[in-house]
């Protein structure tokens, strides 16, 4: 198990370390933050009292444990102690990150529960209805069993009317025998309606995920692969939430590159339908934008574009979000500018390594209730041969692959990609090849990358 130990204030005790610690650290793993009170803690991360699993551990006289959060709990001890604070609290990580997986199999097994529970009550019901049937039938026959002896000299009139019943019942039994072949055609017939409507989702979502930008120093790929894939009519459809979009525009009458990619939150159709929404907003303000000449600076475009597609996905009362990073590369100056709503961090590659872009602050999930939308605008200076990789949280959460064990564990290496991207040399194929090898997707995936300052025109490829 992997546990993290840091300190607020100093001198700290061996096997802690101060830094400027972010909110980030604290949910990767379970965590041990010395500090000389709570407050001081809640001061600096608030309203985490339900997402950290960890300990603050604040020196006191005595031993007092105070549980804060589900998986979070408030432990005072003696300062003499504070030397062997570690391994005083590894014990308690232990037994909260054992808590933690017991939990999270708990809830799985009561969704098992209550899935089977429900069958198990439609299999009773239908037992019942076939005792009940068979209690009828039996009456029926004991009724005439009696009928026969009693009235011997009616014997064959008598047979004559149980051949007549049984008859009936044959064909009652003909007729459930069609209800239910009827049903499971009624289902086939559901299931191949609701096919085609992810069908023509997705045919819906194509002409919107296109890259239509063209320059003689910018080159952009493209790689898309959604998680749901489903055969109908021959060929396979993939529907979900991810999409790419390039073009170009003019602003200020400088001419510029424009891209967006975006993650819509749900599984499948919700999330295609959210994609489908962002897609036509940002498709319609871009035309407009090409048809209208504007004296806007970039800043000011992705500001009003981001606000106006919040103002749209407000009205859908938090039940549809996405993360996006949206961003316009002005050419003449070199000038990256960009919005990060809550996506995952842009990556650079230059000069054979790569790293995060730092940004100052991330915008609102577009969508967000409850909080004033805020839009950020970054801003970061290209050179020649930089590449840009951009793409949803597909791209890193993986289900990892361990040759030497049966075990699988979810990544949860924010720098996996990072390296992935050094180690292919930035080849958008190959990182995509490397990703599917490291591990299963557990998620729809879209990469974007921008090649900046090529020397000769490439021609655009989307993959």
């Amino acid at each position: 198990m992997k546990f993290s130990f840091f300190s607020l204030f100093e001198p700290f005790p061996q096997g802690f370390e101060k830094k400027d610690i972010k909110k980030r650290d604290l949910l990767q793993d379970p965590t041990v933050i010395l500090s000389n009170s709570r407050e001081d803690f809640f001061t600096i991360f608030p309203n985490l009292e339900d997402r950290v699993i960890g300990v603050i551990a604040i020196p006191n006289k005595d031993f007092q444990l105070k549980k804060l959060g589900t998986l979070f709990w408030e432990m005072h001890f003696p300062g003499f102690l504070i030397e062997h604070l570690k391994d005083i609290t590894v014990p308690i990580l232990c037994l909260l990150e054992n808590t933690n997986i017991l939990l999270d199999t708990l809830k799985q097994t009561e969704i098992e529960l209550s899935r089977t529970s429900r069958d198990f009550l439609e299999t009773t019901q239908d037992y019942q209805r076939v005792v009940q049937s068979l209690q009828k039938k039996v009456q029926d026959l004991t009724k005439a069993q009696s009928e026969i002896l009693a009235l011997n000299q009616v014997l064959e009139k008598r047979v004559e009317l149980r051949t007549l019943e049984l008859s009936q019942t044959n064909q009652a039994l003909n007729e459930r025998n069609q209800e239910l072949s009827f049903s499971l055609e009624s289902i086939n017939l559901l299931k191949s309606q609701q096919d085609a409507d992810y069908a023509l989702t997705s045919l819906l979502l194509e002409p919107l995920s296109t890259n239509n930008s063209v320059s003689k120093n910018i080159d952009l790929e493209f790689f898309t692969k959604q998680k749901k894939s489903f055969p109908y009519k021959n060929k396979f459809i993939n529907i979900g939430g991810d999409i790419i979009v390039a073009d170009n525009i003019v602003l200020n009458k400088e001419n510029c590159t424009l891209f967006l990619n975006a993650d819509a939150m749900g599984k499948s159709l919700q999330g295609a339908c959210g994609s489908l929404v962002l897609g036509v907003i940002f498709k319609s303000i871009v035309t407009y934008t090409q048809l209208q000449a504007t004296n806007q600076k970039p800043e000011k475009w992705l500001i009003n574009t981001v606000s106006e597609i919040h103002r749209i996905f407000d009205s859908f009362e938090g039940r549809m979000q996405a993360t996006l990073v949206m961003g316009i590369i002005e050419e003449k100056t070199d000038t990256l500018y960009y919005v990060n709503a809550e996506h995952p961090n842009i990556v650079l590659f230059r000069d054979g390594s790569a790293q995060f872009l730092k940004e100052r602050k991330k915008s609102r999930k577009i969508g967000s209730i409850g909080i004033k939308p805020y839009v950020h605008v970054e801003r970061f200076q290209l050179k020649s041969g930089d590449s840009i990789f951009i793409g949803s949280d597909g791209k890193d959460d993986i289900i990892l692959k361990k040759s030497d064990s049966k075990k699988r564990e979810i990544n949860f290496n924010e720098k996996l990609f990072l390296n992935i991207v050094v180690q292919k040399k930035g080849n958008l194929k190959q990182i995509v090849k490397e990703i599917e090898k490291r591990g299963e997707l557990m998620d729809d995936l879209s990469i974007l990358k921008i090649s900046y300052g090529l020397d000769k025109f490439k021609p655009i490829l989307g993959i």
